[in-house]
């Protein structure tokens, strides 16, 4: 088997909406590609740069309602000033699909209350934050099991849909993946690649960081930070925080 090749931060894409707005949400539309599999509790977090790096278009990755008020995501989905407990992020809105009564939602981010990454560049790390929003959400949020998914296990993904052209509208989608020792990993590339969970038949592509790794009881394992096209399809997983509720 070909070692993996490991694309660091393929969280984030250009939306061609506009620059996010600090006053409303921003005018894009997030819906469910199919209703029946697509969690009403993950949405897409829209985001600007820091105001020194000025960009035209906001970005965009998943995040995951994990409590009324708070949304799990991955660490570099936010401003890098904003990379750290108690921070203001303002600048971002999470947009949730219309499911079943709720119809579509956005609300803006409030505060950093969690953001845990290791040192370092690249994929080969473990990496999370946890976002409060301005205000609560009525849809019921997805519960934690922060132990690591087993091996050979088949585990659900949910993503904002990688299309290379966006205008307004986007689309979360859901697909089977497997999880996989990080032996295969550690030989290719490491011992750095055993600190990071590893998905087989999952290919990542920009606007995937931050979904959700549910198993078969529909809870959060672990959140896709990284990973590869389709051309070797592996994804690259961060466990999760115990806590829903950080203080």
């Amino acid at each position: 088997m070909p070692p993996p090749v490991v694309v660091p931060d393929p969280a984030v894409v250009e939306t061609r909406a506009g620059p996010v707005s600090s006053a409303r949400p921003p005018d894009l539309h997030v819906r469910c590609e199919d209703r029946k599999s697509c969690p009403a509790a993950v949405g897409m977090l829209v985001f600007a740069r820091d105001p020194e790096e000025p960009q035209e278009h906001p970005q965009r990755c998943t995040a995951t309602l994990i409590a009324p008020d708070r949304v799990l995501t991955a660490n570099h989905c936010i401003a890098p000033s904003a990379r750290h407990a108690g921070a203001s992020c303002s600048g971002a809105w999470i947009g949730f699909p219309e499911r079943g009564p709720e119809p579509e939602r956005w609300v803006r981010c409030g505060r950093v209350l969690v953001a845990a990454q290791a040192e370092g560049d690249g994929a080969l790390r473990q990496e999370y934050a946890v976002l409060q929003l301005t205000r609560p959400m009525r849809r019921p949020p997805l519960s934690i099991e922060p132990a690591a998914a087993e091996p050979g296990s088949i585990v659900t993904v949910v993503s904002v849909t990688p299309h290379p052209v966006y205008v307004h509208g986007h689309a979360l989608s859901t697909r089977l993946c497997r999880v996989e020792s990080p032996e295969i990993a550690t030989e290719a590339l490491g011992s750095e690649a055993g600190k990071v969970g590893w998905l087989s038949s999952c290919p990542i592509d920009h606007g995937n960081s931050g979904s959700p790794v549910l198993d078969y009881e529909g809870r959060v394992r672990a959140i896709v930070h990284g990973g590869t096209s389709r051309a070797y399809a592996f994804g690259v997983t961060s466990l999760v925080p115990l806590a829903s509720n950080p203080d």
